[in-house]
């Protein structure tokens, strides 16, 4: 992608936006956090995932300043592969919390009867913190190679200099399966697996209240219910269109071409913040709070 006025004004359009509605469920939580009011499975996830968008967020909007810079600028290889490794590690680190946080919302609604599911649901509910770490620790492990599969070419002598605006990233094709695998297929694919099993289980609950004839159609069971559904499936909508941007970037080894370069880019950037929004909207506590904060300051 060429440099133009909209790489820089609209990352950071979307960079304020999201910055302060993260910063919104951070100081909640953190809030709650010091009052010793305890944190609960779900609240500790959404904490850290709005941290994690927050700085994904940042370094999304820094990043063209760096790859984008005029040619006389000198900007160190070393400061790319730190740029990439940050950058995925956080692209990673949030598919891999919300894998942890679809699983806790699917072990939660099923009644499994399988012991594995219920020792599932007592791992995420009694080791949260513990788990969100590991993660992190699996992610940072799975980017670090990036230093040796990531190679910067000069596209003009083939040779390696110090500027970083003619660099062409190229990486290795057996590091890229695994990276895609590791990072993004499979807590993608448990994610899209227990929001399909639990807008399921919803839906078949909204059916019974709907055939149950003491029930109302507009009752405020029924209407969570299927409210409940409605951001689930809008979560898979950009969790999929996020999905598939970070595998193409890793597939073509982040080589433009013309309007499919432009629409990644535009998901990459506007991604942490309508995240942020989904999660704000699906959540009664965070939605009634920012209702509050809204209506005090007017």
């Amino acid at each position: 992608m060429k440099w133009s006025l909209w790489v820089t004004l609209l990352p950071a359009v979307f960079c304020t936006i999201g910055t302060i509605f993260n910063s919104f469920v951070m100081s909640i939580y953190l809030k709650d956090w010091c009052r010793k009011k305890g944190l609960k499975v779900c609240d500790q996830i959404l904490l850290s995932m709005a941290f994690t968008s927050t700085s994904l967020q940042w370094v999304v909007t820094l990043s063209p300043i760096v790859f984008y810079m005029e040619s006389h600028m000198v900007v160190p290889r070393e400061v790319f592969f730190c740029l990439f490794v940050i950058d995925f590690f956080l692209i990673e680190a949030t598919f891999w919390q919300l894998a942890i946080l679809s699983t806790y919302y699917c072990v939660k609604l099923f009644d499994f009867t399988f012991s594995f599911f219920r020792w599932v649901k007592r791992l995420i509910s009694g080791y949260t913190t513990q788990l969100l770490l590991i993660s992190a620790a699996i992610c940072l492990a799975i980017n670090v190679p990036f230093v040796w599969a990531l190679q910067l070419n000069n596209p003009e002598n083939g040779t390696k200099d110090t500027r970083g605006a003619g660099y062409i990233p190229t990486i290795n094709i057996y590091y890229s399966v695994f990276h895609i695998m590791c990072g993004c297929c499979l807590p993608f694919a448990i994610t899209f697996t227990c929001i399909v099993l639990s807008v399921g289980s919803l839906m078949r609950h909204v059916w019974r209240i709907r055939s149950n004839a003491l029930q109302f159609s507009s009752s405020p069971q029924l209407v969570g219910h299927i409210q409940a559904a409605a951001i689930m499936v809008l979560c898979v909508v950009l969790d999929l269109s996020f999905f598939l941007t970070v595998t193409g970037l890793l597939a073509t080894s982040f080589q433009s071409a013309g309007i499919r370069d432009s629409i990644f880019w535009a998901v990459f950037i506007s991604y942490p913040t309508t995240r942020s929004m989904v999660v704000i909207i699906g959540n009664p506590q965070l939605r009634r709070r920012m209702v509050e904060m809204c209506a005090s300051s007017s």
